[in-house]
């Protein structure tokens, strides 16, 4: 029995395995770390994100004839818990010394029920009502800053302490604390940051120029603590008058209401009362 050649068999070329394997680790690389060098999409103009305490909220403002509404849910669950809205569509909002009721597309608001004249109303967007920044920022101690071109809209406390940062050169601004997230932008040499938050090495932070997001510890160069901006106004506390009488005058009013300002002093009188007064008990 004669037995014929055997099959020769195909070496393998161990060779070729690492070169597939090394352009293998590479598309993977590349892939990991692409989107670190892309940039986010940001939000059209007209809708920029609502940014506070350097957070992106979840409502937009909504920017209409050049004028920007916030939103009231942002008002109620964000700056004042007492602030009120009813079906009728008037807001209404109490501070230390004024009451603020403002009606849905009237451009008249009142304070302490005295009509005042506003450059926008207060519109609704998807039945949510909006309150001109304006007017939020004449209320509370806000500072409102719209950037169409980074799509966003910060609103900032100034009656609080705040913590900045100062960079000494350019800053990668990412969407969150990863040096593998994405870009929302590139700070020059010089940015001041405002930090919100320290989490792992990163900052949050927003910037006077409109970036939003997370910056590495290391890229600041120096931090600084800056006092509150706003000052509070001064409780007003009435001279006593002891045992002395109160003297009062009714203003009768034939045809219009005179200029107050253009009255004199009367020595002796205490109060000049409006035709109409309404009394009340505290």
């Amino acid at each position: 029995m004669s037995i014929g050649p055997r099959a020769s068999r195909k070496k393998r070329r161990p060779g070729l395995i690492w070169p597939i394997l090394f352009l293998s680790l590479i598309s993977v690389g590349v892939a990991i770390a692409l989107p670190s060098f892309l940039y986010v999409e940001k939000p059209p103009a007209s809708r920029p994100d609502l940014i506070f305490r350097g957070e992106k909220q979840g409502f937009p403002v909504v920017i209409e004839r050049g004028e920007a509404y916030v939103p009231f849910r942002f008002v109620k669950e964000k700056i004042d818990p007492n602030a009120f809205w009813d079906e009728t569509g008037t807001v209404v909002v109490t501070t230390k010394d004024k009451v603020v009721k403002l009606k849905t597309d009237s451009l008249t608001a009142h304070v302490n029920q005295n009509p005042v004249d506003l450059k926008v109303p207060v519109v609704l967007e998807n039945g949510e009502p909006y309150i001109p920044s304006s007017v939020l920022e004449t209320l509370y101690p806000l500072s409102a800053s719209y950037y169409p071109d980074e799509g966003v809209f910060i609103a900032r406390p100034r009656d609080e302490v705040s913590l900045v940062g100062i960079s000494d050169s350019e800053v990668v601004v990412r969407v969150s604390p990863s040096i593998l997230a994405r870009r929302t932008g590139v700070a020059p040499l010089g940015t001041e940051f405002h930090i919100h938050t320290v989490e792992g090495g990163w900052l949050r932070v927003d910037t006077n120029e409109g970036l939003v997001g997370w910056v590495s510890a290391r890229d600041i160069a120096r931090t600084e603590k800056r006092a509150p901006s706003y000052s509070p106004p001064k409780d007003y506390t009435p001279k006593p008058l002891g045992s002395r009488k109160i003297a009062l005058v009714w203003e009768q009013v034939e045809k219009h209401n005179p200029d107050t300002s253009k009255i004199g002093d009367m020595p002796g009188l205490n109060v000049i009362s409006p035709t109409w007064f309404r009394l009340g008990e505290k």
